[in-house]
Parts: structure tokens; C-alpha cells; sequence
């Protein structure tokens, strides 16, 4: 038994054009492409933020140093003093 869902249709109308084919495939890649180079573009975002993150707590971490250094210098002076009791330790 066949159905007659499709007996109205024409019969060239049943399968869609080659045309209209490639024209969806074209649509379909070119918003793949479009989505691609939007995460690509995120993804470059993100990446400079946290290089630029990377490179300020590399800075930091210099001057926690510099300073630790100086205290460092500091207290030795401070002890060479006290213990010699001359002034040239202080400069």
C-alpha cells in the first residue's frame, strides 16, 4: 500500500536542488569558520591577560626580593655597629 502523503508534490520537487545544497553547505561552513575565529580571538584574549598577569607577578616577586635584599643589608650594618660601635657600618 502506498502512501499518498507525497502524491501532491511534484516529483522534482521531492529531493532539493544541488544548488541549494551547496549554498547550506556553504552557510553551515562559513558560521563554523565565523564561531572558529571568535574562540580563536577569546582564546588570544585570555592568553595575553594572563601573560600580562605572569609578567606583573614576576615583577613583584623582584621587588620583594630588591627589598628583602636591603633589609638584609640593613641588619648587617645594624650588627657590625653594635658590635663595633663605629659609624662608617651605617652608611
Amino acid at each position: 500500500m502506498r502512501h499518498r502523503l507525497f502524491d501532491h508534490v511534484q516529483p522534482e520537487m521531492k529531493t532539493p536542488p544541488i544548488r541549494l545544497l551547496a549554498q547550506l553547505a556553504f552557510g553551515v561552513a562559513t558560521m563554523v569558520i565565523a564561531v572558529m575565529g571568535w574562540e580563536l580571538y577569546e582564546s588570544k584574549q585570555q592568553l595575553q591577560q594572563s601573560s600580562a598577569r605572569i609578567t606583573h607577578t614576576y615583577d613583584v616577586l623582584r621587588a620583594i626580593d630588591a627589598v628583602n635584599l636591603q633589609l638584609t643589608r640593613a641588619e648587617s650594618a645594624q650588627r657590625a655597629f653594635l658590635v663595633s660601635n663605629r659609624g662608617p657600618f651605617l652608611t
